[in-house]
């Protein structure tokens, strides 16, 4: 649903997000040996490869703002917190002072989409780390402090862009084919004015021909004959 949402806004240019996979660097022979199967590759050289965690599984831009989200979904009544890595909540919790960063979380059980932000599940997070907090978040947590994206539909998108715009968009959630970007958000736009000019700032034809100034014709060239006299 995410792959057909992102197709969706990239087309309209609300939204360029990319799915991000797990990467493989470089590593020793000895480190290559002690990591388990699943974490370990060789090419066909023979160098040995490495798995590294990534932040999030989607990264881009919103409307020119900086995007990283992490998605999750449970099918009970609540969400364990010691189940999330930690390095995605460290990763996401730093992408957050620049940018939009949260977890994006699917309840099967209701078939809603919440959206949680990276600073407050990573208070919440260490809370439960640290034992001073609560160690689930319930369907009741959801409803009272997340963001509501939206129930799901099948073969449908997940809007979240009317969440988690920087501004508002200028679009009916009922037309889905008028999809578009606010007018403000065109390249065009940072630059110059959105607004029409008035129709008392906008010179007649008449006007803008008399502020010209006229062109001086230029000499014509005398010929052979004319210099021969």
């Amino acid at each position: 649903m995410l792959e057909k949402t992102h197709h969706f806004y990239r087309a309209r240019g609300i939204a360029d997000v990319e799915y991000i996979e797990n990467a493989f660097i470089y590593c020793s022979e000895n480190e290559f040996r002690r990591l388990p199967t699943t974490l370990k590759a060789r090419m066909g050289d023979g160098r040995t490869l490495k798995r590294v965690k990534t932040s999030g599984d989607y990264r881009g831009t919103l409307l020119g703002r900086g995007l990283a989200f992490d998605a999750k979904q449970f099918g009970d009544d609540r969400l364990e917190l010691k189940k999330i890595p930690r390095h995605q909540v460290e990763s996401l919790y730093a992408f957050s002072r620049a940018g939009i960063a949260g977890f994006m979380v699917y309840a099967r059980r209701v078939s809603t989409v919440y959206w949680v932000d990276a600073r407050v599940l990573g208070e919440l997070y260490y809370a439960a780390v640290f034992g001073t907090g609560v160690k689930t978040l319930n369907l009741a947590w959801f409803a009272d402090n997340a963001l509501s994206v939206g129930p799901v539909v099948p073969g449908g998108l997940v809007e979240y862009a009317h969440v988690l715009a920087p501004r508002p968009l200028t679009y009916d959630l009922s037309h889905r084919e008028r999809l578009k970007p606010p007018l403000s958000s065109s390249p065009a736009c940072l630059k110059y004015s959105c607004n029409p000019p008035s129709p008392e700032s906008t010179p007649s034809p008449p006007a803008l021909a008399a502020a010209r100034p006229a062109r001086a014709r230029p000499t014509p060239r005398r010929g052979r004959a004319a210099r021969a006299r």
